[in-house]
């Protein structure tokens, strides 16, 4: 399983917070735990915008998988928000 923790360390709510993350070469996804839901297309998974996360806010997301080969198999996650784009 992948764990994604998000702590909005800002003094003004995040708003429009999206995450996507770049599924690697060789797992099948499982299924996933967190505050919003899933899709999955072309190999990029792609979570729900939460709408805002409050100033010194958390939230975290599980992402579970199988390993089809053998190898070192890294997830690669992309956080935006309205405030930040990369």
């Amino acid at each position: 399983a992948y764990e994604i923790r998000i702590r909005n360390d800002g003094s003004k709510a995040a708003q429009n917070v999206r995450l996507a993350c770049d599924m690697p070469a060789g797992v099948t996804l499982m299924g996933t735990e967190g505050p919003s839901t899933h899709a999955l297309d072309k190999g990029v998974l792609h979570f729900k915008p939460i709408s805002e996360i409050p100033a010194g806010g958390k939230v975290a997301y599980r992402i579970r998988v199988v390993g089809k080969t053998a190898g070192n198999l890294r997830l690669r996650a992309k956080l935006t928000s309205n405030a930040a784009t990369e």
